[in-house]
């Protein structure tokens, strides 16, 4: 999950500048790397102020049911 679209997506070799979040796992981090990407360990409860103020750009490691749950679009309840 990303709060932009990256440049040049499709190059695989074009340098990544987004700092993503990814749980303080090791496999994680490799993995973000591997990818192009700055991997930045931060929880998971920290992980919504991270993006707002911009230390971090995306996140990987939540899973689907993790983003939409915590954020998703708002739901009404009535």
């Amino acid at each position: 999950m990303l709060t932009k679209e990256p440049r040049a997506l499709e190059i695989p070799t074009f340098p990544r500048t987004s700092k993503i979040r990814v749980p303080p796992i090791k496999s994680f981090e490799v993995t973000a790397q591997a990818l192009g990407f700055l991997a930045t360990p931060i929880p998971w409860a920290d992980t919504f102020t991270a993006m707002q103020s911009g230390i971090v750009n995306g996140a990987i490691g939540g899973g689907a049911e993790g983003y939409f749950a915590n954020f998703g679009t708002s739901r009404s309840t009535t």
